[in-house]
């Protein structure tokens, strides 16, 4: 998948309300970036004990879509498994897990 196409999805996800917020007030316009990264991540769901495989990875690479804190790069992150077709949140460099769509990830954080 490619970055317009996960953008695309967002902004078909958002539709015409741009200002729809979460309780960390956070600011589509300002905070969704406008092309979405690859990115990776420390998989919180890793298990060292069970055999490694698609879902247990000790890193996963995720469209990191959005950030809280775009300017200080801080704070949570939506984050896009297109592999999954999920939503998702990470903190910190580390994936947290999947929240389904955009919007329920928005209001997940």
């Amino acid at each position: 998948m490619l970055a317009a196409e996960v953008r695309k999805r967002i902004e078909h996800e958002i539709g015409e309300d741009w200002t729809r917020s979460n309780l960390r007030g956070v600011d589509l316009r300002r905070c969704l970036l406008w092309e979405p990264v690859l990115t990776k991540y420390t998989n919180s769901f890793f298990d060292p004990a069970k055999p490694k495989d698609k879902r247990n990875r000790k890193t996963i690479k995720l469209w990191l879509v959005l950030e809280e804190n775009p300017i200080e790069k801080n704070g949570y992150q939506i984050v896009y498994d297109d592999g999954e077709d999920r939503f998702g949140l990470a903190y910190g460099g580390s994936f947290i897990g999947f929240y389904g769509n955009f919007i329920n990830s928005l209001e997940g954080m």
